[in-house]
């Protein structure tokens, strides 16, 4: 009875256990960007190839001040312990998170000494410790001031701040019920 028992929560935990996926966010700005740019090209889960110029329409967004970012809504709470950024090869960015959108906790830099490319846009990936945000943020902090994203997204799972329906709850109380009763049948 404890090996079926085991057995049937086992088979719950795994077909409850999500995915773990690409998940981009809306975009917005503060500060001033490149005028022709499409916002919405920095989390539309395209990455553009490594090499690309900086300032390629429809793939990239760029700006001139350390002062200007960005920010991705993801529409709800994420938990995420990876995340891919391709930005322009001789700047240094700055990745934080946020749950409010108001307060915000550096997660990772990348830094104009690290990848392999010599010029134009290269993909960083990066894991860490697992983090739950609705909001990431990105942003140039030093360098030719001539910063670029081409692609921010996280590999993530939403999660769930569902309540559970009765009707569900019901039932599972009804199953152990009647596990309860079978055993005491057993044991009689």
């Amino acid at each position: 009875m404890r090996k079926l028992f085991a057995a049937t929560l086992a088979a719950l935990s795994l077909s409850s256990a999500a995915q773990a996926t690409v998940i981009t966010g809306d975009v917005t700005a503060t500060g001033a960007y490149g005028g022709n740019a499409i916002l919405s090209n920095l989390s539309d889960g395209i990455t553009p190839a490594d090499r690309t110029t900086y300032n390629t329409r429809g793939l990239t967004v760029w700006w001139n001040s350390a002062s200007t970012y960005f920010t991705l809504d993801f529409g709800g709470l994420v938990a995420f312990d990876e995340a891919l950024l391709s930005v322009d090869h001789n700047d240094n960015y700055l990745v934080s998170y946020s749950t409010d959108g108001v307060n915000f906790t550096d997660l990772f830099s990348v830094l104009s000494t690290q990848g392999t490319v010599n010029w134009g846009m290269e993909a960083f990936e990066r894991s860490f410790d697992s983090v739950t945000a609705r909001y990431l943020r990105v942003q140039g902090t030093s360098g030719d001031s001539a910063y670029a994203v081409g692609e921010l997204h996280v590999l993530g799972t939403r999660v769930s701040t569902d309540v559970p329906e009765p009707a569900v709850v019901g039932l599972l109380g009804v199953g152990l019920a009647g596990i309860v009763a079978l055993r005491r049948r057993r044991r009689a």
